[in-house]
């Protein structure tokens, strides 16, 4: 063989050992950047795996755990606490909520006083903080409006809804205190006639109550004073009756037009406020309708000769209350006034009811007061479970061994424990006279009357109706 060929295959040959060489040189390099880049990864997974399974956050600075920011959550009662890392929060130490995003968001809060923060290696520190987001869901007082005589009383009733905590000291003043004082927990005194206004402060919030104080009528006392003078004739003024045609509207407005608790509050305006007892006529007739002359058909009092203008036919008259005038069946002149069943539908047309010209018998086929609801006899048993202030009463009147049956008609005007006070208008020979308030236990109350007039379905609704006008 040439001695150049030999050369030739011997370069060759070396050039293949070199290659293999050089190869298993690139693959033990591949080899150990694989296996580093395993050990890598592997090591990035442990230390991911430690964060899961210790909640541990490694990659955090020492910084310790405090508040960004509070705010109310919109549209909520919500309060919002946003963490500068991740951690729980509480306002006890005991409950905790733990941080969404490092949000803590407490329910239905108004006011955080303290706060106790938790990282994620529970250390707890504690913030004293000052956010309130109290607010004032509702104040109102009870009435808009107050009468009240010289002398009497009347107490603010208040309604305050507080989200949050507050100081719930309400504050009233009054402009006048010539006319009306208002006191520390609300209560009015009327001083003297005008009008003024009592404010009712709660921080930012006021009401307004406009006081009328009157010196034509009298604080309402526990009972009827039969003491009172007898109305006489044209003491007052068109702009008088005017004023206690207005307040006796209020009363019954307020107690409920078309209502029981309006007829009610009409009973005991003219036995309680109104200064003087209207007296006992004997009417000269009820057909064609003899208006003003033992019966008043109108809405209103009848006290001065401007309300001649509403009257439809007079006998003797006409004469407002209190004046003498002729009375048929006593024929003489006595001073006008009401007989027991012109009081009653008086009394009732005040309410807004409309109880037509009746008489006070119980006369079969003859429509009388005792129709208007179901009479019922009257027991201590019905005394006890059913009477109601508002319902009719009829008797005779005259105590006797037995109770006639029928020919007086009266209203129960209130009921406090075992006495019921009876609105009347009283004629000669009962001991009492005039338009009054009797107080009567069970057993007179059965000795003088035997029917009840169960008035329910009469009046529809009760309104704001009180067993008794002493709070």
């Amino acid at each position: 063989m040439p001695k150049n060929e030999v050369k030739k295959k011997t370069n060759t040959a070396a050039t293949k050992k070199a290659h293999i060489k050089a190869n298993k040189r690139k693959l033990r390099i591949k080899r150990i950047l694989y296996s580093f880049t395993l050990l890598f990864l592997l090591s990035i997974i442990f230390m991911l795996l430690i964060l899961i399974f210790t909640d541990k956050d490694f990659t955090k600075n020492k910084e310790e755990i405090n508040i960004v920011e509070i705010k109310k959550k919109e549209n909520s009662n919500n309060i919002i606490v946003k963490l500068n890392q991740k951690g729980s929060c509480s306002l006890d130490k005991v409950d905790w909520i733990n941080s969404n995003k490092n949000i803590c968001e407490f329910v239905d809060t108004y006011i955080l006083d303290k706060i106790y923060l938790k990282d994620i290696n529970d250390n707890i520190i504690e913030k004293d903080l000052k956010v309130d987001y109290s607010y004032i869901e509702e104040f109102k007082v009870n009435k808009e409006k107050m009468i009240l005589a010289v002398n009497a009383q009347d107490k603010i009733d208040y309604g305050l809804v507080i989200k949050g905590k507050m100081e719930t000291q309400v504050e009233f003043i009054s402009d006048n205190n010539d006319i009306a004082t208002v006191s520390e927990d609300g209560t009015v005194t009327g001083i003297s006639a005008g009008e003024t206004t009592i404010h009712v402060k709660f921080k930012d919030k006021e009401e307004k109550i406009n006081v009328k104080v009157s010196n034509l009528i009298i604080p309402v006392a526990p009972d009827f004073n039969f003491d009172k003078d007898y109305l006489t004739c044209d003491i007052y003024s068109k702009e008088e009756n005017d004023e206690l045609d207005e307040i006796l509207k209020f009363r019954v407005t307020e107690a409920g037009y078309k209502t029981r608790a309006g007829a009610v509050a009409a009973a005991r305006f003219i036995g309680l406020e109104f200064p003087y007892i209207i007296n006992y006529f004997s009417e000269n007739g009820r057909y064609p309708g003899v208006d003003g002359e033992g019966r008043y058909y109108h809405e209103g009092l009848y006290l001065n000769k401007s309300r001649y203008s509403v009257l439809t036919n007079s006998m003797h008259g006409p004469g407002v209350w209190g004046c003498y005038i002729h009375s048929v069946p006593a024929e003489k002149e006595i001073r006008n006034g009401l007989d027991c069943s012109g009081f009653i539908t008086w009394i009732i047309k005040q309410a807004g009811y409309s109880p037509g010209d009746l008489g006070a018998g119980v006369s079969p086929g003859v429509e009388d007061m005792t129709d208007l609801g179901e009479k019922i006899h009257l027991t201590e048993d019905v005394v006890k479970n059913t009477l109601k202030p508002g319902d009719l009463l009829s008797g005779d009147g005259v105590p006797d061994i037995e109770p006639i049956n029928g020919g007086h008609i009266a209203m129960v005007a209130g009921i406090n424990g075992d006495d019921i006070y009876v609105s009347e208008e009283l004629w000669w020979g009962t001991g009492y006279v005039g338009a009054v308030i009797r107080k009567y236990s069970t057993k007179d109350l059965l000795r003088y009357f035997y029917w009840q007039v169960d008035m329910n379905e009469f009046y529809g609704e009760d309104g704001n109706l009180t067993n008794y006008w002493i709070k």
